[in-house]
C-alpha cells in the first residue's frame, strides 16, 4: 500500500530516506522523544509519558482543550478489542494479530481525517501522543519483537491517556 505524501505530512511521518536525527529529550516533549523507527513506549515510562501528553505541568493546564473523553474512549474501544484477543489466546496467530493492528492504525488515521478543520486538537493529540508511530513500531518490527507484549504495553498507554485526561478535568463531550 502506498501512502500519499499529504497523509505522511499530516501525521508528521517522514519517508525513511528523509528521516532526520532527533535529539533525545525527557518526556516533557513526547512528540520529540524518539527517532523514527525507535521504540516509542517503555514499560517503566508509559504512564509518565501519557500524563505529559495530556497535561502541561509548566502551564498547569490541559494541552488539548477540545479533546473529549468520549473521543479517547472510542479509540480505546477499538484498541481493547485487539487487547482482549491477545489476552484470551494462549498462542495467537501472529499474522492475524498483525492484521488487526494494521486495521486499527488505519482507523486511527481515518478518525484524524474525519475531524473538522476547526477542531484540530484531536489531530494534534494523535501526533503528540505518537499513537500511529507506536503502532508502526509494532508493525515494522514484527519479526524482532514480541508483538503480544508490545501491544499490551500500547493498550496500557491508551488507558493511561484516558485516565490522565479524566484526572486533569478533560471534557466529557
Amino acid at each position: 500500500m502506498i501512502i500519499g505524501d499529504d497523509i505522511l505530512k499530516q501525521f508528521n511521518i517522514e519517508k525513511e530516506s528523509q528521516s532526520k536525527p532527533v535529539e533525545k529529550k525527557k518526556y516533557d516533549k513526547p512528540s520529540q522523544y524518539k527517532k523514527d523507527g525507535e521504540k516509542i513506549l517503555e514499560s517503566k515510562g508509559y504512564a509518565d509519558m501519557a500524563e505529559n501528553v495530556i497535561y502541561d505541568k509548566e502551564k498547569k493546564e490541559l494541552r488539548f482543550f477540545n479533546l473529549t473523553t468520549s473521543k479517547l474512549r472510542k479509540l480505546l474501544a477499538m484498541s481493547s478489542g485487539i487487547y482482549n484477543y491477545v489476552l484470551n489466546q494462549d498462542e495467537c496467530d501472529k499474522d492475524e494479530l498483525l492484521s488487526k493492528i494494521i486495521y486499527f492504525k488505519m482507523k486511527c488515521i481515518y478518525e484524524c481525517g474525519r475531524e473538522c478543520k476547526d477542531k484540530q486538537d484531536f489531530n494534534k493529540f494523535m501526533k503528540f501522543a505518537k499513537i500511529v508511530k507506536a503502532l508502526e513500531y509494532i508493525i515494522d518490527n514484527k519479526d524482532t519483537i514480541d508483538i503480544r507484549e508490545e501491544y499490551i504495553l500500547f493498550n496500557r498507554y491508551m488507558e493511561s491517556l484516558i485516565a490522565y485526561h479524566k484526572y486533569h478535568g478533560g471534557r466529557e463531550q
